[in-house]
């Protein structure tokens, strides 16, 4: 089925899906899979998180499978956008730069 959306258009939606807002999504999640999921938003590798908080990489994998399922997310990308929706990570970008740099 066609949607009109381009499949870059498609994929920034896919926090959304189902008229659902993001944030509703992040209550299901674990205090574990949210500080993976915030780890992941920053661009640690799996190796990287797993020493940052003291678990094995093959955890790291696991949560993050979990996060991908529970929120039907399938690539990193998504689950950085989700995490910035959701609030658990912040982007740095300024609304009140009046357009000046």
């Amino acid at each position: 089925m066609k949607s009109g959306f381009s499949k870059s258009r498609r994929a920034v939606r896919v926090e959304t899906r189902a008229g659902k807002p993001p944030g509703g999504n992040a209550a299901r999640l674990t205090s574990r899979e949210r500080e993976v999921l915030l780890l992941i938003a920053e661009g640690k590798a799996n190796k990287e998180t797993a020493a940052l908080i003291g678990i094995s990489i093959k955890t790291v994998e696991k949560h993050r499978g979990n996060l991908m399922a529970k929120l039907d997310i399938h690539n990193t990308a998504g689950l950085t956008r989700f995490a910035i929706a959701a609030g658990i990570i912040q982007t740095g970008l300024r609304q009140d730069c009046g357009g000046g740099l």
